[in-house]
């Protein structure tokens, strides 16, 4: 299927974490075409059958595919070793300093 000219996104830290672990993705439907995503239509879809339906489908997608990894270790080393090819000797630094943010001082 075409990709639309102006595909709806949006962002995670995904990215961040893809530096460290293999990654996957899984997108489903919960919500109707054209539901804005940060309103309360999505939670309204949360507590109605379209919301249950891709909940439990992404469930099963997840849960299926831990279980092929852990029943298919070779599978699974496979990963590791093309995620180490790709990732050559980049290291990752995060941009945030470690830890929790600094206490504001009272003036």
């Amino acid at each position: 299927e075409p990709t639309a000219p102006d595909p709806p996104g949006g962002s995670t830290d995904v990215g961040d974490v893809s530096w460290i672990v293999p990654e996957i993705s899984l997108v489903v439907t919960t919500a109707p075409v054209a539901t804005p995503w940060h309103a309360w239509p999505v939670v309204a879809c949360g507590g109605m059958s379209i919301g249950h339906k891709g909940m439990l489908y992404a469930a099963k997608a997840l849960g299926l595919t831990m279980m092929d990894l852990f029943m298919q270790p070779q599978t699974l080393q496979e990963m590791k070793a093309e995620f180490m090819e790709r990732k050559g000797d980049q290291t990752y630094e995060a941009m945030l300093p470690a830890g929790p943010p600094p206490i504001p001082e009272k003036n």
